[in-house]
């Protein structure tokens, strides 16, 4: 298998994952961050892309940047339901999360998972979700500043940290959503067959421009990730501005009623 150049070396992956940052260029990904539209628009041009994606224009960046609007409009929402429709909240968040995970390594499971959050959004606890609108402006903030070979040594140097062993990586939104999930690809290349597949990726809001004060996790969140952490080491990966925050947010993991002292959390800092 052909290595992957870093400027810390050249790096043999143990499973295969070709990121689309690879082949990103600024003026593409202004055109594709810019959206004004509707939850079900994205879904219609997503249901297409997967159908024919070699006919489909940037194929690639369409199946970056529109599981990325889902998954702001089902974070964004599943907040404001109801306490008694959080069960069906908490299906949408799990299928948009397997989605976005599906869609960056390039599946050709994605059309089916992309039907599976369709469907759990036409429940009618989740209206509000499905009929959305979207709003997205170009991220001149942190993207300027990752560029892809510096995405691979940040995998890196949490691999360095973390070892050979399965992973929870936990992404904060909005912002640091997607390198989140291209950092947790990567990572599960460094990985033994057995601990890539026993590692999960999950995601929660954090946003500066929500003006989020904390990490937004419900009673429901901290029992399923004190589940999760158990066996796992946990890599807490965002923004700059966010991800300090939101690393001593998850602290709870350490202080459950179960071997915390193998529950180990790990900063993925995205930009010094």
């Amino acid at each position: 298998m052909a290595g992957v150049e870093t400027a810390k070396g050249i790096f043999f992956p143990k499973i295969k994952y070709a990121s689309a940052f690879d082949n990103f260029t600024p003026e593409i990904m202004n055109h594709y961050e810019s959206f004004d539209g509707s939850v079900s628009k994205v879904i219609t041009e997503l249901e297409a892309a997967y159908a024919n994606p070699a006919r489909t224009k940037d194929y690639d960046y369409i199946r970056i940047y529109h599981p990325y609007k889902l998954s702001k409009a089902v974070l964004d929402g599943e907040l404001m339901v109801k306490t008694k429709d959080q069960g069906e909240a908490h299906k949408a968040h799990f299928a948009v999360t397997v989605l976005l995970v599906s869609s960056f390594a390039n599946s050709p499971d994605s059309a089916k998972k992309l039907a599976g959050l369709k469907k759990i959004l036409k429940q009618p606890e989740l209206i509000r979700i499905k009929n959305a609108s979207l709003r997205e402006e170009p991220d001149t903030i942190h993207r300027p500043d990752l560029k892809s070979h510096e995405l691979a040594d940040i995998a890196l140097d949490i691999f360095a940290q973390t070892g050979d062993t399965p992973l929870l990586v936990i992404g904060i939104a909005h912002a640091g959503t997607r390198y989140a999930v291209d950092e947790f690809l990567r990572l599960r290349t460094m990985l033994s067959q057995k601990n890539a597949k026993n590692s999960i990726f999950d995601l929660f809001r954090y946003s500066k421009h929500y003006g989020d004060s904390f990490v937004k996790l419900t009673h429901y969140d901290e029992d399923k990730l004190k589940r999760e952490s158990k066996g796992r080491t946990v890599v807490v990966i965002g923004t700059p501005d966010r991800v300090d925050d939101a690393y001593s947010r998850f602290n709870f993991l350490q202080k459950g009623n179960y071997d915390s002292d193998q529950v180990r959390i790990i900063k993925g800092k995205l930009k010094e």
